[in-house]
């Protein structure tokens, strides 16, 4: 009979066992053999789901060392395998991961999935709208390409990789469909610090989801108004065309009378966008604000 080395309980020596009564035995192999966890990832981007949220670090080989620093576990690893192996659905490569010191190794299984962001790109199913329109009349070529960039820019700014957007067809200006409110009301901020013009907001109930929320798509609608000279427009029911533009003021005449006015560019904002001029004919661009 000999003691147990671990917790000192007489036993019949068992080379097999390593001289360890049953117990202790049971619960050196149950901490030496590695666990199992699942990483659910999207097989069309590589984002992976870390605590409820999709998370995409470029490949997915980082986002899965994201996940496991996250985690506790070291994200110092090499998989040793290629994308398309890592989609296969299999434990990583031969790849026992180490977790923190004196604590059991693990063992990922990828569990393959589809992240919010590529459904709603699949369905066509985004929830946000901004429509851009220049007053007056369709945008040109040289407009659109340039709000475009502007949105380019503004959204690689942003640094966000967790949501999507596109471009939608429209002869008459410009329309980007997003996938969250933020990336559209980033946009739309944007594009108020640049340009003169009016939004407007809508929503339109579209359906309800598994637990009978009701879903909404938002659309944010943005009016660019240049000051331009020779526009025309409705003011109090008299028709109006601007004749010079100052740095901080606009001159109009009445057309229907000899008499002008004087209204600072501010005023004139102002009244358009509480409705109160309405713009009939629209000279001038983009440019000429």
């Amino acid at each position: 009979m000999i003691r147990c080395p671990k917790c000192g309980v007489w036993i019949q020596p068992d080379p097999k066992t390593h001289n360890l009564c049953v117990s202790c035995y049971s619960l050196s192999k149950q901490s030496t053999e590695p666990s199992t966890r699942k990483i659910k990832y999207c097989y069309i981007c590589g984002a992976v789901r870390i605590s409820g949220k999709w998370v995409r670090q470029g490949h997915l080989v980082d986002s899965i060392k994201t996940f496991l620093a996250i985690r506790g576990n070291d994200p110092s690893f090499d998989t040793g395998s290629s994308p398309n192996e890592l989609k296969s659905g299999n434990f990583l490569k031969d790849q026992v991961i180490e977790k923190k010191k004196g604590m059991p190794t693990a063992k990922m299984l990828l569990d393959r999935a589809i992240c919010t962001n590529c459904i709603i790109q699949k369905n066509k199913s985004y929830l946000f709208e901004l429509k851009i329109r220049f007053v007056g009349r369709p945008m040109n070529e040289r407009e659109i390409i340039y709000v475009m960039d502007l949105i380019e820019q503004t959204v690689f700014a942003m640094n966000d990789k967790n949501f999507v957007y596109e471009y939608s067809d429209d002869k008459d200006g410009v329309n980007v469909l997003f996938s969250t409110r933020k990336g559209a009301e980033s946009v739309l901020k944007r594009l108020k610090n640049e340009f003169w013009g009016k939004e407007v907001h809508s929503s339109k109930l579209i359906g309800e989801s598994h637990d009978r929320r009701r879903i909404y798509k938002t659309t944010f609608s943005f009016k660019i108004l240049s000051f331009a000279k020779g526009t025309i427009f409705l003011l109090e029911n008299n028709l109006a065309e601007i004749i010079e533009i100052n740095k901080k003021t606009v001159t109009f005449k009445y057309m229907d009378a000899s008499s002008t006015n004087q209204l600072t560019k501010f005023q004139m904002l102002e009244l358009y966008r509480k409705d109160k001029i309405k713009v009939v004919v629209q000279k001038g661009s983009l440019f000429s604000q």
